[in-house]
């Protein structure tokens, strides 16, 4: 009798060592596919990231040429109504300067 409870207390070690290593080992697969998949999802986000700022600068890039282009047609038609009020009244003003330079 004692050495059938020897006996079957070695097999259940036997049974639960060969559980726990094959818990190891499945726990190591998954610590492994963990990993993997961290790390697609990683490069997924990253190439979503840079997908995205790739975007956000052509978005930016054609708003300022936009903007550019606006305020350089503002910036052309007040030089050209400066230089128009300039022509028109050249002679006037120099005379008002004159005469005032005068009266000094």
């Amino acid at each position: 009798m004692p050495e059938s409870i020897i006996k079957h207390t070695v097999m259940l070690d036997k049974k639960a060592r060969e559980a726990i290593a094959k818990l190891e080992d499945e726990k190591f697969k998954l610590d492994q596919r963990i990993k993997e998949e961290a790390k697609t999802l990683k490069a997924e986000l990253d190439q979503e990231n840079e997908e995205k700022l790739a975007k956000a600068k052509l978005e930016y890039e054609t708003d300022i040429e936009t903007r550019k282009k606006k305020e350089l047609a503002h910036f052309e038609k007040q030089l050209a109504y400066i230089k128009e009020q300039f022509e028109k009244n050249e002679d006037k003003w120099i005379e008002e300067i004159f005469e005032e330079c005068v009266k000094a």
